[in-house]
C-alpha cells in the first residue's frame, strides 16, 4: 500500500500542474491576458481606411496591465460607423479598456465596397505598453495634461426635429473645461459639419457629461481645453 501511494503521488502532482496550464494566457510581467489570444478581427468585406490608436487609461498603464477588447458595430454605406450600434462583445482582461474602445471605434472609417450597410462587423483593439521598464509600482503624481479624459458614463445628444425631418446627419466637436467636481463650464463650439444644426443641441448635451475628477497629489484639480465628438447619424 506504501508504494502504491509514493507513485501516485507524484502522478496526481503531475496532472494538477498541467491542468494549471490551461485558460487565459498570463503576461508574465503584469499578470494580464496575452493580446496574442484576442480574437480575429471579422470586417465582413469592408476595407479599413482609419483605425485610430485609443487612449490607453491611466490606471492601466499605472498598473502595468495589457489586453484587448473585441466591439462589435454596423458601417453605412458611405463607411462611417453608426454610434449607436456599437457594443463590447468580448474583452480581457474586464474593467479597463472598455470605454477607451468604444470612443476609437466611433471614429473609423472603412472603404465600404459592398455599397450597403454592413452590420455586426468585429473589430479588436489592442493595448500594449510601449516600454515596461518605465512603469510605475506606486501611484505616481500625474499632471492633468498628461491624463486622458474619458466621461464617466456616454450621453445621447437630442436630434433637432427639423434636422431629422430633413435628414441631415453631422457632428460637433465641443471644447471645455472639466471642474473640481468633474462637471462640464465654459463650452463651446469648435467643430461642426454642417453648420449651425446642432451646434445648440452638443451644448446642451456636454453640459450632461460628467467624469472622473482629476487629482493632483490628491487635491481635484480643473482641466481646460478638453474636447469630445457629437454625432448624429439617422437610423438605417
Amino acid at each position: 500500500m506504501r508504494n502504491r501511494l509514493l507513485v501516485t503521488l507524484p502522478a496526481i502532482l503531475l496532472a494538477v500542474a498541467l491542468a494549471g496550464c490551461g485558460g487565459v494566457t498570463l503576461d508574465a510581467f503584469s499578470g494580464s491576458p496575452s493580446t496574442a489570444n484576442a480574437p480575429p478581427n471579422s470586417t465582413r468585406g469592408l476595407i479599413v481606411l482609419n483605425s485610430p490608436q485609443p487612449v490607453y487609461p491611466l490606471q492601466a498603464r499605472t498598473l502595468g496591465v495589457e489586453g484587448w477588447v473585441m466591439v462589435a458595430f454596423t458601417v453605412d454605406e458611405s463607411g462611417t460607423v453608426i454610434p449607436d450600434t456599437i457594443d463590447v462583445v468580448n474583452q480581457q482582461p474586464p474593467g479597463y479598456f472598455e470605454r477607451a474602445a468604444v470612443i476609437a471605434a466611433r471614429r473609423m472609417n472603412f472603404d465600404n465596397i459592398l455599397n450597403r450597410m454592413v452590420r455586426d462587423v468585429r473589430y479588436v483593439f489592442r493595448f500594449e505598453l510601449e516600454n515596461r521598464e518605465e512603469l510605475l509600482v506606486d501611484a505616481p503624481r500625474v499632471e492633468p495634461e498628461s491624463r486622458e479624459y474619458l466621461p464617466a458614463s456616454f450621453v445621447t445628444p437630442e436630434y433637432p426635429e427639423f434636422a431629422r425631418e430633413r435628414e441631415i446627419e453631422g457632428h460637433v466637436v465641443v471644447r471645455f473645461t472639466i471642474t473640481e467636481s468633474g462637471g462640464v463650464r465654459d463650452a463651446v463650439v469648435v467643430e461642426a459639419n454642417p453648420p449651425q444644426v446642432f451646434d445648440v443641441a452638443a451644448l446642451r448635451a456636454a453640459a450632461r457629461l460628467r467624469y472622473q475628477p482629476r487629482l493632483v497629489d490628491n487635491e481635484p484639480v480643473a482641466v481646460e481645453g478638453v474636447t469630445y465628438r457629437f454625432d448624429w447619424n439617422l437610423p438605417r
